[in-house]
């Protein structure tokens, strides 16, 4: 993404520089890295999916990659060039949105709870 082109920039884009290919949405699956958040490997193929998409489907929307994907995979993969093929510019801005502040999920989750023991 280029600046002032009103996309987001993708992390780790200066090692990738330059490379406009097409890479299939399982293309990288079978590789794997470690995960700093989860503190283990894991494939890529759980980081092009957010913890909350391993439930029951929710419609036809294809499940977004975790926010972190590109600071995470941007050494070892194209990691830019494979988002830019997948994903368009609004859903690049959803998962390379910034993650809500832990005392916001907090409170987020303790009113979710709070309302469902009122139930």
């Amino acid at each position: 993404m280029e600046a002032g082109s009103g996309s987001p920039a993708l992390p780790g884009g200066e090692a990738h520089a330059g490379l406009e290919e097409e890479y299939a949405l399982e293309a990288f699956d079978h590789r794997e890295g470690y995960c700093r958040k989860l503190g283990h490997y894991v494939r890529f193929s759980y980081c092009r999916r957010r913890p909350e998409d391993f439930g029951p489907p929710r419609g036809e929307a294809a499940p977004l990659p975790c926010g972190r994907v590109a600071d995470c995979w941007f050494e070892r993969l194209p990691v830019e060039a494979y988002l830019r093929s997948n994903y368009s510019a609004e859903e690049l801005k959803m998962i390379l949105a910034p993650p809500p502040a832990k005392l916001d999920s907090i409170l987020e989750i303790l009113a979710r709870l709070k309302a469902e023991a009122g139930s």
